[in-house]
């Protein structure tokens, strides 16, 4: 029956289109883990079985498609056929279902939503495949409400009325909230400059975090949000029991405003936790603390929800709001009202998913709301550009809508007071003049300000040994909104003429020569040039090249110089100089191409050219649930010695593990072993019928 469900999901993957495969990829991101599958059947494979497939799936489902999945386990049970994969009749299914009660083309629509989502999927016969995992999820269909169900039969539940408003959407409001997420990222990196020590069991201390409340000038809950972020965002790492910035975090303040203000949307959609959402019951979990919850799904739920308004609309607060939340998906998000009691969870959490535990729907609307205004991402309940970039575009057009949310400041006052100010956020080219030729005074999500000193016009001066003052003058000019003052321009001038009264020469080894006349020969042979001889006295020269080398080049030319260096094999190499951090990239994650992998997929060959020897034949007959492509690399493996990854069934088939052999070889004509470490030993042998998958070692280096 296994080996028919595969058949039967693999049937129907060919017959989709790239896209429409492209778009199974990004409802299920699983298939997309290292060791991506390589043939359509592998895709199939992993999907049903593989250990990427977790209770994630169904969490995203509606009620109503939850509801028809229950129907369908129900009939499954009822009529099980074991020379069919594990399903039901469409006939049987849409009758069950409509009992002249329920509106056939919503019940249609629901079942096509299911069939995207390759959690159904017709197949011979006029049947509905059913994903095996459905039977775990349902073990018991309709354990709550069984006497009704015979009685009258089940009925989708209908979506609740939505009612919704206009919403005033503010661009000058959005503006300033995606100022102040770029602002607030960067405090949070200057605050953890310093080292902050780490917990025991994981996450930043309570003093710590009310020390970023303060320097943010904001409650800890949103100061929660802001080190989250940040956390997400890879910024900030715990390194020996300290949580300090990491490279990316060192880097994060030079690279683009709208490349992070994009960066950290997309850091917020995927948080594992919603940071303002109150704690119920006790104390709050310690910031950037190992997390467990679906914040991430429900997050995403609820911004589906306002992306399916009309733009400029948003629902009215109240309980419609968690009503058509916890419908949308309440494995997620637990109702406002009518939720089973906690004796009730107990006693059936087991037999049905309608009991399992999830957020407040009325909380976690709230706090997701909120989180996404702060982040410019919704405006008055409503989503903004920004936040439809997120959910539909592509990287070019969110980077394009952080863009335009976020204002950039090109232009900043110079003042008499050697004071340039800047409102807003400045651009990069702003920025990294301000730099490189002032000192950072003050800055907040409105203005930044920075000081001209002597030290910081130096600096730049040092940085451009061959600028003049009319050089930084005329840099100043093209990014002043008002004209330089005489008093800039008079520090200018005097650093620069101050600069450079005393140079410094590089020099790597000096000669001393005995003859004056053979040190004048030395500085003015042509062929020397290379070893940048410079006469320091009568008798003294300087080279900017090493001893080793200037000696080695005298002997050349038929000199015999005595060096006190060590020799060349002695020397230890010149370290490499350190590369400058690089910025951001703008994302630093972008998204996978679905629709070039989903094309690259390609159908397993009907036949081998190695079918013809006997163990080809051994495989074909003991490897069931491989597939062609899956068997002859295992072939060649034996016959060569190649290493493989193998996903494969557990004992009792309700799981799958995963295993790398290395010279892999059969035991007998119904198991596989070959070298694995010590602690996988346990694992071996694996019989030949459980194989669901082998890959290549070269597939382990894929992304």
């Amino acid at each position: 029956m296994l080996d028919a469900t595969i058949d039967s999901l693999t049937l129907w993957l060919t017959s989709r289109t790239p896209q429409q495969r492209a778009d199974l990829l990004a409802r299920h991101p699983q298939l997309l883990a290292p060791r991506r599958p390589q043939t359509l059947r592998q895709l199939a494979v992993r999907h049903l079985y593989g250990p990427f497939a977790d209770a994630r799936d169904w969490r995203a489902l509606a009620r109503d498609q939850l509801q028809l999945l229950e129907a369908a386990a129900y009939l499954a049970s009822q009529t099980r056929d074991w020379r069919h994969p594990y399903g039901c009749s469409t006939a049987d299914l849409l009758a069950f279902l409509d009992r002249d009660r329920s509106d056939a083309d919503r019940v249609e629509a629901v079942l096509d939503a299911v069939v995207d989502r390759a959690l159904a999927w017709p197949c011979a016969e006029q049947r509905l495949a059913l994903h095996p995992r459905i039977r775990r999820l349902f073990p018991h269909p309709y354990v709550l409400d069984t006497e009704a169900i015979h009685e009258h039969g089940p009925l989708l539940s209908p979506a609740p009325p939505l009612t919704t408003r206009t919403a005033s959407l503010n661009p000058q409001a959005q503006a300033a909230a995606a100022a102040g997420v770029v602002h607030a990222i960067t405090t949070v990196l200057t605050v953890f400059t310093t080292p902050v020590p780490a917990l025991a069991r994981g996450g930043v201390p309570t003093q710590d975090l009310r020390r970023l409340a303060q320097a943010l000038n904001c409650a800890q809950p949103q100061a929660r949000l802001w080190l989250e972020l940040a956390g997400e965002l890879d910024l900030i790492h715990e390194h020996n029991q300290q949580w300090q910035p990491t490279a990316e975090g060192r880097a994060w303040p030079d690279a683009d405003p709208a490349a992070r203000l994009a960066d950290t949307a997309r850091a917020w959609l995927r948080l594992p936790c919603t940071p303002l959402l109150p704690a119920d019951g006790g104390r709050p979990r310690p910031s950037l603390a190992p997390v467990t919850t679906s914040s991430a799904d429900a997050r995403r739920v609820i911004l589906i929800l306002l992306a399916g308004l009309a733009p400029g609309q948003a629902l009215l607060d109240g309980p419609t709001w968690a009503a058509a939340a916890h419908h949308r998906a309440p494995l997620l998000l637990d109702p406002a009202t009518d939720a089973p009691s906690s004796r009730l969870r107990a006693a059936l959490g087991t037999l049905t998913p309608w009991c399992s535990a999830g957020l407040p729907a009325g909380a976690a609307v709230t706090a997701v709301l909120e989180e996404s205004r702060l982040i410019a991402l919704t405006d008055d309940g409503a989503l903004t550009p920004l936040g439809r970039a997120l959910l539909d575009g592509s990287t070019a057009e969110l980077l394009a809508a952080a863009k335009a949310t976020l204002p950039l400041q090109r232009r900043a006052a110079v003042l008499a007071d050697h004071r340039v100010l800047a409102t807003g956020t400045p651009d990069g080219a702003l920025a990294a003049l301000m730099r490189a030729c002032a000192d950072l005074e003050s800055t907040d999500a409105l203005a930044q300000t920075w000081h001209l000193t002597p030290g910081s016009v130096r600096r730049w001066f040092d940085t451009h040994p061959a600028a003049t003052a009319d050089d930084l003058a005329a840099r100043l000019a093209a990014v002043a909104s008002t004209p330089i003052p005489q008093t800039v321009r008079y520090l200018i001038d005097d650093t620069a003429r101050r600069h450079g009264q005393i140079r410094i020469q590089p020099t790597a080894s000096v000669l001393e020569v005995r003859d004056e006349g053979l040190a004048a020969e030395l500085a003015a042979r042509t062929d020397l040039a290379d070893l940048g001889l410079r006469r320091l006295g009568p008798t003294l020269l300087s080279s900017t090249a090493s001893a080793v080398t200037v000696a080695e080049r005298l002997r050349a030319h038929g000199y015999a110089p005595t060096s006190e260096a060590a020799s060349t094999a002695d020397t230890p190499p010149a370290a490499p100089p350190r590369p400058e951090l690089a910025p951001v990239p703008a994302p630093r994650r972008a998204p996978v191409d679905l629709t070039a992998v989903a094309a690259a997929l390609v159908p397993d060959p009907p036949t081998t050219p190695l079918a013809a020897s006997s163990r080809a034949a051994l495989l074909k007959d003991r490897a069931r649930l491989l597939g062609t492509t899956d068997r002859t690399t295992l072939l060649r493996a034996l016959q060569h010695g190649h290493s493989v990854h193998i996903e494969y069934l557990h004992q009792r088939g309700e799981s799958t593990g995963t295993i790398t052999l290395t010279r892999p070889r059969l035991l007998g004509p119904e198991q596989l072993v070959g070298d694995v470490p010590a602690a996988l030993l346990p694992e071996l042998p694996l019989d030949l019928g459980a194989l669901l998958v082998v890959l290549p070692a070269s597939a382990l280096a894929a992304p």
